[in-house]
């Protein structure tokens, strides 16, 4: 017809891999050391019980380390920089210990980014539910 244009909505397929991948959240588990991505979310619950004893039932950061450990999940070449590694335990510690539930984007660690910034970083975190009272202020500083 005349005057009328043809637009496209459709996404590429990376522009759907990169939103889906954003959505995703590994699951996480009290007491396991875990993998989250880059574009995932750490999501640590410990009110998913319906058990009235583990009401109370909190979540204490135990390990948290930012970055490209070994090969596995989330790193799947080396590219020579696997071993770059920070510390993150205060930070997610500050964020979830104390706590019923806490779920972050893992790229909100970028700060600590002790590899190249080229190339893909993970979370390897590892947290337990213990029984006590929930914190009502909390002041994160990171």
């Amino acid at each position: 017809m005349p005057g009328s244009r043809k637009t496209s909505t459709s996404k590429s397929s990376s522009d759907i891999d990169d939103a889906a991948a954003a959505l995703m959240t590994s699951a996480a588990r009290p007491g396991v050391v875990t993998e989250y991505c880059e574009r995932e979310y750490f999501d640590a619950d410990c009110s998913a019980t319906t058990a009235a004893s583990d009401r109370d039932r909190l979540i204490v950061a135990r390990s948290a380390v930012f970055g490209r450990m070994k090969d596995g999940k989330c790193v799947r070449r080396e590219y020579g920089s696997i071993g770059c590694r920070a510390d993150v335990l205060p930070a997610v510690d500050a964020m979830c210990s104390g706590r019923r539930r806490c779920r972050f984007h893992v790229s909100t660690l970028h700060s600590a980014r002790p590899c190249p910034t080229e190339l893909v970083s993970y979370l390897e975190a590892n947290f337990d539910c213990v029984t006590g009272s929930s914190l009502q202020y909390s002041t994160a500083c990171f």
